[in-house]
């Protein structure tokens, strides 16, 4: 994980949970996507959360993957994804 996005993750919720690799090229977990799909200017597209992270796609295997966690986030609320906070995030529909 990202230094910087372990950082984020742990002043939101305070420890860091279990998480899954999802793109083995750039090594980025479950959670950074999670983390980076939580930034103000919330990424659309994997492009941008690749962009977010400071990579790009390699191989494009993990593209469904992280689309699934982004439409999961959209649908659910950010914060019940990553394991905290006290509900769905402001503006979702969860």
């Amino acid at each position: 994980m990202l230094p910087a996005v372990r950082h984020v993750i742990e002043e939101a919720i305070g420890t860091i949970y279990p998480s899954m690799i999802v793109c083995s090229c750039n090594v980025l977990s479950d959670q950074d996507v999670r983390t980076a799909y939580q930034a103000e200017a919330r990424p659309k597209s994997t492009g941008q959360v690749y962009g977010c992270l400071g990579c790009s796609a390699q191989c494009g295997r993990c593209a469904r993957t992280i689309r699934k966690i982004m439409d999961e986030a959209l649908g659910n609320g950010i914060t019940t994804l990553i394991g905290g906070g006290t509900g769905p995030a402001e503006g979702s529909k969860a």
